[in-house]
């Protein structure tokens, strides 16, 4: 019985190092594909990406949250009417 356990708690384990594995992989090579647009500023100590569009009188602001990645790609095209 005890033999039973300690196999099931090993191939629960092989599975969850192997899985932790690929998916840090898998991440690394992401972060090799993607180009983020803008450039990278410091602000408080903390580095973020900012995209600028173009120069102008109004200077709009769009923060990232859960809905939407890219704000600037989004209204990229209001943007341009302003």
């Amino acid at each position: 019985m005890v033999e039973i356990q300690f196999k099931r708690i090993w191939i629960l384990f092989s599975i969850i190092v192997t899985s932790y594995i690929i998916h840090q992989n898998d991440l690394s090579k992401e972060d090799q594909l993607f180009t983020p647009t803008g450039k990278r500023v410091e602000v408080n100590g903390h580095k973020m990406h900012v995209y600028l569009e173009r120069d102008g009188d109004y200077t709009l602001v769009f923060m990232s949250g859960i809905e939407a990645l890219y704000w600037a790609q989004v209204y990229r095209n209001e943007v341009k009417q302003l």
